[in-house]
């Protein structure tokens, strides 16, 4: 399960996201270099 955190600064145009994975560094890896798995996880 993945968990995102908002942050928007006061009197900033910035907003950040933090996305954190509940899985082995290898699986997300390989979900950022192969195009199938990105869009499974990430869209």
């Amino acid at each position: 399960m993945a968990k995102l955190t908002v942050t928007v600064p006061k009197n900033s145009l910035d907003i950040l996201g933090i996305v954190e994975i509940n899985a082995p560094i290898e699986k997300v890896f390989e979900a950022f270099i192969n195009k199938d798995l990105f869009v499974k996880w990430f869209c």
